[in-house]
């Protein structure tokens, strides 16, 4: 169930444009961070409680939301939106950080009736609301508001949850988001996109028609600049997760992976694809990392629908049994035309990584330092390597390999894009390292079947992946082997080397 949340769009009028506040999320944060966003948090219990103390009505929302979102800005920039300006009020740090804090006895809603301080949620006009998409396994119901501050107001970051703030007019944020100065929060970018012809200084402020839920509204997720994302569900196996389809590229764009078969994401993927078809840009070809079907069954359809050409390794290619119109190796550079920036020639490098399967590649935007490591890795699960199609010290090798590259942004094919991709490489090479030396240290020395090693490294085995978890537990059987610390005596039985 999604939490409430709210965020706030502080904005003013003295220069030439009107500038809004991005605040810098910390990188530790598990929610966006390292992303500029909107000043804002989730309700918590004092808001909710306090709602009976603050007489006000609003037929948008509760009132602990706008109390959540005068918090929030009063937690992250010291700004307490109040009906005039504060002056003199010594006691407001002290506030600020006991909330920050989270002293157990500090009420921020006592202390300024207290002190007669009157806040006014009146300031905070409602525009739009979003819901976290249902791949995020932190989802907000987030009601986003409009805040012209005081020209006394000026907003100060404590470091911490944030790192730093600034005041931008939302075409200079665009335009730095465009040149990969600025790393802004997906619901953040679509917001700005619907500001920068904001009309702020009407009284009536103008509700922004974005759609409240992502599912089945056939658009993307816009991340970097030329990556947009679907994450799109396919018939799974347990624990169901989405697979990632990519847009990739401007006024000439390719999809990679259309891994969607049921009618409902079909249809959203159609849509979205349409929708830039109609903008002018040209859909130039599909792409497929390789051949897994949860990222290969909506080929038919969307072919058939757009008449594109496919593009793919040649091991994929013969795997799926189909005749693709573009081979792509090691090294070959897919033309994105010009940047969003203006750079040019904007190019993808396909880069060969088998392990996970035999025609595996990723995707690398030099320009942005951006990849599409499609099932390399992933931010929610551990990547399967299982034989037969699999090999365990190819993927390994794959992930050094891709480790040693400059990378800003890694998409995986499975959960959203990191801006740690060092870390998650890293700690997966860890992994393997890990779930390796924990099935030789079960090899006995006498001859062992495979079925009886993996149900004592895996306690959690699904029912309907036993045959999955039986071939993880031989790729890793098999790289020992190749190692020399075990021994295969016959198929699926093994046992330590002496």
């Amino acid at each position: 169930m999604p939490r409430d949340a709210a965020s706030v769009i502080l904005f003013r009028t003295q220069a030439e444009e009107p500038e809004i506040y991005l605040v810098l999320r910390s990188e530790s944060l598990r929610f966006f961070g390292g992303y500029h966003a909107f000043p804002g948090g989730r309700v918590d219990e004092q808001d909710s409680s306090a709602e009976l103390q603050f007489d006000f009505c609003d037929s948008f929302d509760s009132k602990a939301l706008k109390l959540a979102a005068i918090r929030e800005v009063f937690e992250e920039t010291g700004v307490l939106l109040t009906q005039a300006p504060l002056k003199n009020f010594s006691d407001l740090n002290f506030w600020r950080k006991s909330l920050l804090d989270e002293e157990p006895d500090f009420s921020l809603w006592n202390s300024c009736l207290e002190n007669e301080i009157q806040v006014d949620p009146d300031r905070l006009i409602p525009i739009t609301r979003l819901l976290t998409p249902k791949f995020s396994k932190i989802r907000f119901d987030t009601r986003f508001y409009l805040c012209e501050i005081f020209d006394s107001e000026e907003p100060e970051i404590w470091p911490g949850e944030l790192t730093a703030g600034i005041w931008e007019s939302p075409k200079s944020a665009l335009e730095r988001w465009n040149k990969g100065e600025l790393q802004i929060s997906a619901p953040t970018l679509t917001i700005l996109r619907e500001l920068k012809d904001y009309d702020f200084s009407s009284e009536n402020k103008k509700h922004l028609s974005l759609r409240l839920e992502f599912e089945g509204s056939g658009e993307t997720i816009p991340w970097t600049p030329g990556i947009e994302v679907l994450p799109l569900y396919t018939p799974p196996l347990p624990p169901e997760s989405p697979t990632n389809a990519f847009l990739v590229g401007t006024d000439k764009f390719y999809l990679i992976d259309p891994g969607p078969k049921g009618e409902a994401e079909l249809d959203h993927l159609g849509r979205a694809i349409q929708s830039r078809v109609d903008r002018g840009d040209k859909f130039e070809a599909i792409i497929l990392s390789h051949h897994h079907v949860d990222h290969t069954q909506g080929l038919k359809p969307i072919q058939a629908q757009f008449r594109v050409p496919v593009w793919a390794h040649p091991i994929t290619e013969e795997l799926m049994d189909i005749a693709v119109d573009r081979i792509l190796k090691d090294g070959d550079l897919i033309d994105l035309g010009v940047a969003p920036d203006g750079y040019q020639p904007w190019q993808m490098e396909c880069l060969f990584t088998p392990g996970h399967a035999k025609g595996h590649l990723a995707f690398y935007d030099s320009h942005y330092e951006t990849l599409i490591a499609g099932d390399l890795v992933s931010t929610i699960l551990s990547m399967y390597v299982g034989s037969p199609g699999g090999h365990m010290k190819t993927y390994l090798d794959s992930l050094k390999r891709i480790e040693k590259l400059s990378i800003k942004v890694l998409f995986p094919s499975h959960g959203p894009a990191t801006l740690k991709a060092k870390d998650l490489l890293t700690k997966n090479i860890a992994h393997r390292k890990k779930r390796t030396d924990q099935i030789h240290s079960l090899l006995p020395k006498e001859p062992t079947s495979l079925s009886e090693i993996a149900h004592q490294a895996y306690s959690d085995i699904h029912p309907d992946l036993v045959e999955w978890f039986l071939r993880a537990t031989r790729a890793t059987l098999e790289y020992l082997v190749e190692q020399g610390k075990a021994v295969e005596h016959e198929e699926d039985v093994y046992s330590k080397r002496a």
